[in-house]
């Protein structure tokens, strides 16, 4: 049996976030319809749904998210493109030596914050905490 992860965002500008996706997080874009699209990004069918231009952004704070894990060296690669397309970060991208982690943050043209990070001993990340 085939596993696919699945989610679901609304969107307010189809057009607008189908360009986002494909850009700045290099998706691929599978079925599409007047009213929603799926794009295929971190091993995950995500369908963006347009919603009523009235629909409300996320809540400061912590807050609901899509995330990538990636290898350290593609998260370094990943950081570097975005930095030289000149995309917005949520902060500035993050580099922990010590716990070896990286993490930086951007948002899509809905608010819906995007985090990539890196474990430079992915197996550490696999195990119960103790």
């Amino acid at each position: 049996m085939t596993e696919i992860f699945h989610l679901s965002l609304p969107v307010r500008d189809l057009d607008r976030s189908r360009e986002f996706y494909e850009t700045v997080l290099r998706a691929t874009v599978g079925r599409v319809t007047d009213t929603w699209l799926d794009v295929w990004v971190f091993g995950a069918q995500v369908t963006l749904q347009q919603s009523p231009p009235h629909a409300e952004r996320p809540a400061s704070g912590r807050r609901f998210h899509l995330g990538g894990t990636l290898s350290w060296e593609q998260w370094r690669q990943e950081r570097d493109r975005l930095q030289a397309m000149g995309a917005e970060f949520a902060g500035a991208p993050v580099i922990d030596e010590e716990k070896g982690q990286a993490k930086l943050y951007l948002n899509d043209p809905d608010g819906v914050m995007i985090e990539l990070k890196a474990y430079r001993d992915i197996e550490k990340t696999l195990q119960p905490p103790r």
